[in-house]
């Protein structure tokens, strides 16, 4: 879990920690480096995103786009990982926000049991962990927060700040506000 209290940017924090993004409070559940234990190809000296959603989230279509429009704008790849619940099979993944994933030429990792979200603090559909080069986090948060005093530019800008940050000079967190519906609670639905 990522220690970090700050509005906009990065501080120190204890345990539960906690950040101030725009008018919000968030608590950064995200590690501070990239999890060992994850299966999530990560390439060294490269920066990534990865967005963890349900994939019958229908909110989280939008995430695809600023995805997109971060990826192109930062030049970082980013992975879509869906989650679903334990032992869920390829027909729960087919949906057509899977499809349009794939379409988009977006990486795809389906995630029964929701074990990757947990090993990098995604707990709800929607959200968004960036990590620059060296594998530090660099962004946390939804790619396009939802709700009253948020445009759905506020996450992309803040993602495409930290993905952008010079390396190994700055270990600026940069964060937006989670509005995404809970992941556990769609996962344990189904």
């Amino acid at each position: 879990m990522a220690v970090i209290a700050a509005a906009m940017g990065m501080g120190i924090g204890h345990d539960a920690p906690t950040a101030h993004a725009a008018n919000a409070i968030v608590t950064v559940l995200a590690p501070l480096d990239w999890p060992v234990k994850s299966t999530i190809k990560r390439t060294q000296g490269q920066r990534q995103a990865i967005v963890f959603a349900d994939p019958n989230d229908g909110s989280a279509r939008a995430a695809l786009s600023q995805a997109i429009e971060v990826s192109a704008r930062s030049g970082a790849p980013f992975t879509f990982c869906f989650v679903g619940p334990a032992g869920a099979d390829e027909s729960y993944f087919d949906t057509p926000l899977v499809g349009s994933a794939f379409r988009m030429g977006l990486g795809v990792q389906f995630d029964p049991g929701g074990v990757e979200a947990g090993y990098f603090g995604a707990s709800t559909s929607g959200v968004c962990v960036a990590y620059d080069a060296r594998g530090r986090l660099c962004f946390y948060g939804d790619l396009a927060p939802s709700g009253d005093g948020y445009s759905k530019d506020d996450g992309s800008e803040a993602a495409v700040k930290g993905l952008s940050r010079i390396r190994a000079k700055s270990d600026h967190l940069f964060l937006c506000p989670i509005t995404g519906p809970p992941l556990r609670a769609a996962a344990a639905a189904e």
